[in-house]
Parts: C-alpha cells; structure tokens; sequence
C-alpha cells in the first residue's frame, strides 16, 4: 500500500492499528492513516473545504469495491476529522479508516505495517526476479493513481507499506 506524505519530512502521516465498530458488523481490526492539516484561521481550527473535499474523494476512491485491483490499497472503510467528544479539542487530522487486509492474522498484534525500506533492509539475498515483480506492480499502482489526479506527495521507500501475513 502507499500512502500520501507532506512535503515536510517532520510531518508524515501517523499509522496506527486498531479497532472500530462497523455498523451491523461488530467490531474489525482497522488501520488508521492520520492526515494532518492546517487551521483555515486562527480563529477557527477547522479544515479548509478544499482540504475536506480532497479528504471525502479519496475515501470514496479507495472504498470503491470496483477500483482496479492494480492500484494495492487497503478497502477505505470511511475517514473521520479527529476532534475530541468531551473537550472539543481539535487535533488538526482526519483518520482515513482502512480494513486489515484479510490474509493479516488478526490475533497475533501484527496489524502494524511494515515499510518498504525496512523490508529492504530486512530481507538479504532476494531474487533479482522478485525485486522486478514488486517494481512492476508499484509502478502499476502508481500509474492508477495518477490516472485519476491522485499525485502521490513524496514517494520513498519509507511511504510505501506492507502488511505481513502468516
């Protein structure tokens, strides 16, 4: 899975591993992408529509069940801005809500993604012929994304994530 960075290397995106209530459904294991953004005023914490828009059309790209396979992006369950019920203290994100991936245990606390440059530096003698077979399909996937005006902000091997399987 990639995901989208700020330009800033001090501001990437916090994933964390979880659980939420789906309705009708109980509770899943989830992944939480958190999207900061700047107030629109110093007045008001809330987030630019511009910003709010672009946060809605890529939940409902990434939850489309017919987005092409080829674009290997976790199910999008929903998104959410992040202000606190009780306090009313407003955190500057929104939560994009993912579904584990099926082929993750999800008893085993490895709901944490691992990045692409911790794999790499990981894994030692790997074929030459599955190095080529990943680049393929991130290019594919990369090539999706930009296919519908989704430029994904600075691609490096630490923004690109995988989930390990049994």
């Amino acid at each position: 899975m990639m995901k989208e960075e700020e330009d800033d290397d001090q501001a990437l995106p916090e994933a964390v591993p979880g659980h939420c209530r789906v309705k009708g459904r109980g509770a899943r294991p989830v992944w939480i992408e958190w999207k900061f953004y700047a107030p629109m005023s110093l007045v008001t914490s809330a987030p630019h529509p511009l910003v709010s828009e672009r946060i809605r059309s890529l939940a409902i790209l990434l939850n489309d069940s017919e987005k092409p396979r080829d674009i290997y992006t976790p199910h999008c369950l929903g998104y959410s801005r992040d202000v606190d019920k009780v306090t009313e203290d407003d955190h500057c994100r929104f939560g994009l809500v993912f579904q584990v991936p099926s082929h993750v245990p999800g008893g085993n606390g490895s709901l944490e993604p691992v990045t692409l440059q911790k794999t790499i530096h990981s894994q030692v003698g790997v074929l030459v012929s599955a190095r080529l077979q990943l680049a393929l399909k991130l290019s594919t996937s990369l090539l999706y994304l930009h296919s519908v005006n989704r430029l994904p902000k600075g691609l490096r091997s630490r923004s690109i994530l995988f989930f390990e399987d049994s």
